[in-house]
Order: structure tokens, then sequence, then C-alpha cells
């Protein structure tokens, strides 16, 4: 697997598993933190849109 931060950057990565990878899956990693008080457990006020992608495949028997 692959871990990148831009979608630039999987973009260039997936032709290169073409022909050689299949079952290619992309995943977005996003996280969300929450306020620690019981009375009021929510989640933070500001959320970190994005930080990651996750890139998956299984390499094909040739």
């Amino acid at each position: 697997g692959f871990l990148l931060p831009t979608a630039n950057q999987v973009i260039e990565l997936l032709p290169s598993l073409e022909g050689l990878f299949g079952d290619v899956r992309v995943s977005e990693i996003l996280q969300r933190f929450y306020k620690t008080v019981p009375e009021r457990f929510r989640p933070e006020d500001q959320m970190v849109g994005h930080t990651a992608y996750l890139v998956f495949a299984k390499k094909l028997e040739l």
C-alpha cells in the first residue's frame, strides 16, 4: 500500500499500477478531534478537511 498526501500524487501513481496490480482502491483519510468534556462530548469546532490518501492494490499473477 501507499500513503500519499495529495491527489496529484495518487493520479501520478495509478498508471504505474496498471497491468501489474488489480483491485486498486483509494481511500481518503479524514480526522476529526472531539471535545473530551463528558457532559458535552462533541466534535471540535474546526476540522482538518483532509490529511492523506491510502492506495491499496493486489499484485496480479503473470
